[in-house]
C-alpha cells in the first residue's frame, strides 16, 4: 500500500515542476470528479481536456510534459503501485493531495522537503 506521504510528495513535485497555475480550484475540483470513474475514465477525461481549443490549464507546461501529460503519468505509476483493492482510494488521495499543492504553491517547501 502507498502511503499518504508517498502521494503527497508525488503531488507536491508535480506542482513545484509545473509552477504556480491560475484556475487551479477549479480545475482541480472537476479533475476530482473524473479521478473517482478510475484509471482509465481519468486519462481519457485528461486527454480531452488537453484536446480543448480554450483550454490552457491541462496544457501548461510541466518539466518535460504537460500539465495534462503529467498527471496521466502519475497515474499509471500508481496503477502499476497499487493493488487493485487500493488503486481507487490511492487515485482520489493523489489528486486530492494535487488540488491542495496547486492552491497553497506559493507554501510549498522549495527544496521538497517536508516535516
Amino acid at each position: 500500500m502507498i502511503s499518504d506521504d508517498k502521494l503527497v510528495e508525488r503531488a507536491e513535485a508535480v506542482v513545484r515542476d509545473c509552477g504556480p497555475l491560475g484556475e487551479a480550484r477549479t480545475q482541480a475540483s472537476r479533475a476530482m470528479e473524473a479521478a473517482a470513474g478510475g484509471p482509465r475514465v481519468f486519462k481519457n477525461w485528461l486527454a480531452y481536456q488537453q484536446g480543448r481549443k480554450d483550454d490552457r490549464f491541462w496544457k501548461s507546461p510541466c518539466g518535460r510534459d504537460t500539465l495534462g501529460q503529467r498527471l496521466a503519468k502519475e497515474i499509471e505509476k500508481l496503477v502499476k503501485d497499487c493493488s487493485s483493492d487500493e488503486l481507487q482510494r490511492a487515485m482520489l488521495r493523489f489528486v486530492g493531495f494535487f488540488r491542495r499543492a496547486l492552491v497553497g504553491w506559493e507554501y510549498l517547501p522549495k527544496d521538497g522537503g517536508g516535516s
